[in-house]
C-alpha cells in the first residue's frame, strides 16, 4: 500500500525544517513526501534540496507556474501524485511522530466493502503559537465543532483540516472526476480539505481521531488559521462585521450548488433537489428560508452558531 504526502511551499524558510524533521522521523517509514513550491523568493527551496539530497523519499516537484492559492495548490499536487493513500501537510506545523501511522491503522482496519468507498481519515490538532506554546489543547475544544456531523454540516462549516487528514484513491477519484470543470469551478470550492469532507460526508466514510497529531502553529501570518473560537465574546464581535459573515454564509451555499451540479449523477435526486434549493436560499423571504433551514437539517451545531444563523440567515 503506497503512502504519499503532499507538501505545499511558499516563502516557508522560517518554520520548514521543523515541520519536515517531524515527517522524515515518523514511526512508520514508508511513505513518499511530494513537495511543490509555489514561488517561494526566500531560501524554501535550498532547504528541500538540502533535505532530497539526504533522504530518497522526499521528492520536488517539477517547477511550475505558481497557483496562487492553497486549494488550487493542493489538488495540482494530487492530479499528479498517483498513491493509494494521501496525506496533506502545511509548511509551518509540526506532526507528532504517530501521525501517520495512526492514520493508516484505522484505515487497514476497514473492510474490503469500506475501502472501495471514498474514506477521509481526519484527527483532532493542539493549537500552538510560533514558538509551539500551547494555546489549546484540542482544536475542537477550542472551536466547539462536532467530531462526527452528519452531511448536512458541510454546508455551513467544516470540522477537517487538511494538514491533519488522510484520504484514499477512491476519494481522490471522485474530487477529481472532471478536472477541467473543476478547475473551472474552483472558487466556489471553499478549501481543498472541506471539499474532501463533503465528499466522504456524502458517499462513504469518515474517521475521526480523537487524539491530537499536529501542532498547529498560528503565527499571524497563517495562509489559513482557526481565528477566534465561537463563544459569546466572538458572538458579539460577528454582529459587528456582520457583512463579513454575511459573504460567508452565502459562499457556502455557493458550494451547495457547485457540489450539487458536479456531483449530479451520483446524488439521489432528493438530496440534489434539497442541495440546489439550499443554493437559491436567498432568493426567498426570511421566514421561508429559516423553515427551510429547519425542515431540511441545515441548522449549524450549537445554540450561539445556531443563533447567528438566524441571524445571517
Amino acid at each position: 500500500m503506497k503512502v504519499s504526502i503532499a507538501l505545499a511551499t511558499y516563502n516557508g524558510e522560517k518554520y520548514l525544517r521543523e515541520q519536515l524533521d517531524s515527517i522524515l522521523n515518523q514511526e512508520f517509514k514508508d511513505f513518499i513526501l511530494y513537495i511543490s513550491d509555489d514561488g517561494s523568493s526566500d531560501g524554501t527551496l535550498k532547504i528541500i534540496d538540502e533535505y532530497a539530497a539526504k533522504d530518497n523519499r522526499v521528492k520536488l516537484f517539477p517547477k511550475h507556474e505558481p497557483n496562487k492559492s492553497a486549494c488550487k495548490h493542493f489538488l495540482y499536487m494530487l492530479e499528479n501524485i498517483q498513491s493509494d493513500l494521501y496525506l496533506f501537510c502545511d509548511q509551518d506545523d509540526v506532526w507528532t511522530k504517530d501521525h501517520i501511522g495512526i492514520f493508516v491503522e484505522k484505515y487497514k482496519c476497514l473492510s474490503d466493502d469500506e475501502k472501495n468507498l471514498p474514506v477521509l481519515v481526519h484527527s483532532d490538532l493542539k493549537i500552538v503559537d510560533s514558538d509551539l506554546n500551547v494555546i489549546s489543547p484540542s482544536l475542537f475544544e477550542y472551536s466547539h465543532l462536532p467530531k462526527n456531523p452528519n452531511n448536512r454540516f458541510y454546508f455551513q462549516l467544516n470540522n477537517v483540516t487538511g494538514c491533519a487528514c488522510m484520504i484514499n484513491n477512491e476519494l481522490k477519484n471522485y474530487a477529481l472526476k472532471n478536472i477541467a470543470t473543476l478547475n473551472e469551478k474552483l472558487s466556489k470550492v471553499l478549501m481543498h480539505d472541506h471539499f474532501f469532507a463533503t465528499i466522504a460526508s456524502e458517499f462513504g466514510k469518515k474517521i475521526f481521531v480523537s487524539k491530537t497529531t499536529v501542532l498547529y502553529r498560528q503565527h499571524g501570518t497563517n495562509v489559513c488559521g482557526i481565528g477566534e473560537g465561537w463563544n459569546l465574546k466572538s458572538f458579539i464581535k460577528k454582529i459587528f462585521s456582520y457583512s463579513q459573515h454575511k459573504i460567508s454564509y452565502s459562499q457556502h451555499k455557493i458550494f451547495a450548488g457547485f457540489f450539487a451540479e458536479y456531483f449530479k449523477e451520483k446524488l439521489p435526486e432528493k438530496e440534489y433537489k434539497s442541495l440546489i434549493s439550499y443554493s437559491k436560499l436567498e432568493k426567498r423571504c426570511k421566514f421561508s428560508r429559516l423553515l427551510f433551514l429547519a425542515r431540511n437539517g441545515f441548522f449549524k451545531t450549537g445554540l450561539i452558531r445556531s443563533v447567528w444563523l438566524c441571524i445571517v440567515g
